[in-house]
């Protein structure tokens, strides 16, 4: 199976009509709290870690149950047991949207979170930065079909892709929290971590110019789908083979230490790493531009 990234005109023409795009994720997608990634035509709408909304193949959105099971009591908090009996769910998406965003917030992961506070500041919207998040969860072993919501898996996907606007090449990231038990091992063993970079740089030589190719069609689905939302992205032109690690949620005693230990470990030789503590003071040109070899 081959690497996918693009949209049909019809699937963008579908999406740019549809109500719930027009009246509540675009303009969420334009404030930065929701950030859309291309699939094989398909969208999926991501908001603080979790996948929101998926615009499918069929041009029909989609999202997990545990989002949309949301009770139409008109912005009400509290009911007894009595009025329960004669509730109903609500009946489509518009409706009670800022419910199932927050549904959504509740179930994501600390590392999930993590990449959310770098796409909820430096999505392609943010004007002021060359540097921008362009996708997120990456598979590059294969091509994904729709996913069914409710079984949605993040094994084999790479966590980040940057996009460095003025020179056209793309990056690849790995995001890892310090409490990650992927990142260590005693010093005579490989951490887990090693054999997964190993792993993806070996598929990215593997698939480069198909991985290039698609997305630079990737590029011209989002120029197309946003024209007049923000300035026409170049096509990229390059991707970086190497594929760091970002490493957060640490204190500077664990920086002291157990980070210094993983730095020092010789399986870690020829990755590279980027720390940052506290990801919410994350500055992505730091992160594009001093990640070090180890």
């Amino acid at each position: 199976m081959s690497f996918k990234r693009n949209l049909s005109r019809k699937l963008i023409e579908n999406l740019s009509k549809d109500k719930l795009f027009n009246n509540h994720l675009l303009n969420d997608i334009i404030n930065r709290e929701v950030f859309p990634a291309i699939r094989n035509n398909y969208v999926d709408f991501y908001y603080k870690g979790g996948r929101l909304f998926q615009f499918t193949n069929n041009s029909i959105f989609k999202t997990h149950y545990k989002y949309a099971s949301v009770i139409d009591i008109n912005n009400r908090q509290y009911l007894s047991e009595k009025e329960l009996k004669t509730c109903t769910l609500i009946k489509d998406f518009s409706q009670n949207y800022l419910r199932i965003k927050e549904n959504c917030s509740n179930y994501s992961g600390i590392e999930s979170l993590g990449v959310a506070n770098l796409y909820s500041k430096f999505s392609l919207f943010n004007r002021n930065s060359k540097i921008v998040v362009l996708d997120i969860e990456i598979s590059l072993r294969a091509n994904e079909q729709v996913e069914n919501l409710e079984t949605k898996k993040k094994s084999d996907r790479i966590d980040l892709l940057l996009y460095d606007i003025d020179k056209q090449i793309l990056r690849f990231y790995e995001a890892k929290h310090f409490s990650n038990p992927e990142l260590w091992s005693v010093s005579t063993r490989e951490p887990h971590i090693c054999n997964q970079l190993n792993r993806y740089k070996s598929q990215l030589v593997t698939k480069y110019d198909e991985i290039l190719s698609n997305y630079k069609k990737y590029i011209e689905s989002i120029n197309i789908l946003f024209q007049g939302y923000i300035d026409p992205l170049p096509e990229p032109m390059e991707i970086d083979k190497k594929i760091p690690v970002y490493i957060f949620g640490f204190d500077e005693d664990q920086k002291k230490g157990r980070l210094a230990f993983l730095r020092e470990n010789k399986f870690m030789k020829g990755h590279d790493i980027y720390a940052k503590g506290e990801p919410k003071n994350v500055n992505i040109n730091n992160l594009w531009s001093k990640t070090k070899l180890f």
